[in-house]
């Protein structure tokens, strides 16, 4: 498996691979955008764990957080380029989940 992933697939998988990480992708990738658009859609996560993975992945530029400053403010997700560039990945995961799975 090292030879497939060159070495490479460490940083990805740790980001990634992080339990909710893909979840919450997805959920974006299906065009939620508000905190508790994506709460609900990944069932059993803690609003805090939904916190810390947001943080991290937008740390990571997967995602981007937006602040609008209406009244009251709101705030929203939605994936960077980076993370758009893993929707072919969520697929295929899907796909891989409802064969094997």
């Amino acid at each position: 498996m090292h030879g497939f992933c060159g070495g490479g697939c460490g940083d990805a998988g740790d980001l990634i691979g992080k339990r909710w990480s893909v979840r919450i992708v997805a959920a974006l990738v299906d065009g939620r955008t508000r905190f508790g658009e994506v709460r609900a859609a990944v069932p059993g996560i803690s609003g805090k764990v939904l916190a810390e993975r947001l943080r991290e992945l937008e740390a990571e530029g997967v995602v981007e957080r937006l602040v609008h400053a209406t009244q009251p403010v709101v705030v929203e997700y939605r994936l960077t380029e980076k993370g758009e560039a893993l929707r072919d990945v969520l697929i295929a995961l899907e796909a891989w989940s409802r064969r094997y799975a």
